[in-house]
Protein backbone atom coordinates (compact mmCIF):
# COMPACT_ATOMS: atom_id res chain seq x y z
CA UNK A 1 0.00 0.00 0.00
CA UNK A 2 1.46 3.35 -1.03
CA UNK A 3 0.47 6.99 -1.17
CA UNK A 4 -2.21 8.75 0.80
CA UNK A 5 -3.94 5.65 2.13
CA UNK A 6 -0.72 4.14 3.51
CA UNK A 7 -0.85 6.70 6.31
CA UNK A 8 -3.91 5.00 7.78
CA UNK A 9 -2.77 1.49 8.73
CA UNK A 10 -5.48 -0.95 9.77
CA UNK A 11 -5.15 -2.15 13.36
CA UNK A 12 -7.74 -4.60 14.71
CA UNK A 13 -9.48 -3.44 17.89
CA UNK A 14 -9.23 -6.25 20.40
CA UNK A 15 -10.14 -9.06 17.98
CA UNK A 16 -13.70 -7.82 17.51
CA UNK A 17 -15.51 -5.76 14.92
CA UNK A 18 -14.67 -2.06 14.69
CA UNK A 19 -16.10 0.64 12.45
CA UNK A 20 -15.18 4.30 12.36
CA UNK A 21 -17.05 6.97 10.41
CA UNK A 22 -16.14 10.59 9.83
CA UNK A 23 -18.64 12.86 8.11
CA UNK A 24 -18.11 16.53 7.39
CA UNK A 25 -20.77 17.96 5.12
CA UNK A 26 -24.51 17.82 4.65
CA UNK A 27 -27.12 15.10 3.99
CA UNK A 28 -24.59 12.28 3.65
CA UNK A 29 -24.94 8.76 5.03
CA UNK A 30 -22.49 5.98 5.87
CA UNK A 31 -23.68 2.47 6.73
CA UNK A 32 -21.44 -0.34 8.03
CA UNK A 33 -23.11 -3.77 8.08
CA UNK A 34 -20.52 -6.28 9.29
CA UNK A 35 -20.70 -10.00 9.96
CA UNK A 36 -17.95 -12.31 11.10
CA UNK A 37 -15.12 -11.19 13.34
CA UNK A 38 -11.88 -9.24 13.47
CA UNK A 39 -13.20 -6.90 10.77
CA UNK A 40 -11.76 -3.39 10.94
CA UNK A 41 -12.67 -0.11 9.27
CA UNK A 42 -10.02 2.47 9.97
CA UNK A 43 -11.77 5.08 7.82
CA UNK A 44 -15.08 5.13 6.05
CA UNK A 45 -15.77 8.78 5.67
CA UNK A 46 -17.02 11.75 3.75
CA UNK A 47 -15.20 15.07 3.91
CA UNK A 48 -16.81 18.23 2.52
CA UNK A 49 -19.52 16.29 0.71
CA UNK A 50 -23.23 16.73 0.08
CA UNK A 51 -25.83 14.00 -0.60
CA UNK A 52 -23.34 11.12 -0.65
CA UNK A 53 -24.17 7.57 0.39
CA UNK A 54 -21.64 4.91 1.39
CA UNK A 55 -22.61 1.32 2.15
CA UNK A 56 -19.93 -1.12 3.32
CA UNK A 57 -20.86 -4.79 3.64
CA UNK A 58 -17.96 -7.00 4.78
CA UNK A 59 -18.77 -10.63 5.57
CA UNK A 60 -15.95 -12.76 6.97
CA UNK A 61 -12.96 -12.64 9.24
CA UNK A 62 -9.98 -10.28 9.33
CA UNK A 63 -11.28 -8.01 6.55
CA UNK A 64 -9.98 -4.43 6.31
CA UNK A 65 -11.31 -1.44 4.42
CA UNK A 66 -10.44 2.24 4.12
CA UNK A 67 -12.78 4.43 2.11
CA UNK A 68 -12.64 8.23 1.80
CA UNK A 69 -14.83 10.56 -0.28
CA UNK A 70 -13.55 14.13 -0.51
CA UNK A 71 -15.36 17.10 -2.13
CA UNK A 72 -17.98 14.88 -3.77
CA UNK A 73 -21.67 15.60 -4.36
CA UNK A 74 -24.37 13.02 -5.00
CA UNK A 75 -22.13 9.95 -5.14
CA UNK A 76 -23.28 6.46 -4.08
CA UNK A 77 -20.54 3.97 -3.25
CA UNK A 78 -21.10 0.36 -2.26
CA UNK A 79 -18.33 -1.92 -1.02
CA UNK A 80 -18.98 -5.66 -0.71
CA UNK A 81 -16.22 -7.83 0.73
CA UNK A 82 -16.77 -11.59 0.66
CA UNK A 83 -14.77 -13.87 2.98
CA UNK A 84 -11.07 -14.00 2.12
CA UNK A 85 -11.05 -10.85 -0.02
CA UNK A 86 -8.16 -8.41 -0.22
CA UNK A 87 -8.25 -5.12 1.73
CA UNK A 88 -10.21 -2.29 0.12
CA UNK A 89 -8.29 1.00 0.10
CA UNK A 90 -10.07 3.69 -1.90
CA UNK A 91 -9.90 7.47 -2.11
CA UNK A 92 -12.30 9.36 -4.38
CA UNK A 93 -11.75 13.11 -4.47
CA UNK A 94 -12.80 16.10 -6.54
CA UNK A 95 -9.73 18.33 -6.90
CA UNK A 96 -9.80 22.16 -6.92
CA UNK A 97 -9.32 22.15 -10.72
CA UNK A 98 -12.52 19.98 -10.96
CA UNK A 99 -10.51 16.87 -11.92
CA UNK A 100 -11.51 13.57 -10.32
CA UNK A 101 -8.87 11.63 -8.37
CA UNK A 102 -9.42 7.94 -7.68
CA UNK A 103 -6.63 6.22 -5.80
CA UNK A 104 -6.75 2.60 -4.76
Amino acid sequence: MTGFLARYPAVPAGGGIFASTRKVGQYSQVVHAQTGGRTTSVRAGIVNGVNNNVEVLPAGYSLVYILLLVNRTGLDVGVIQPPGSAPVNLLIARLPNRALLIER
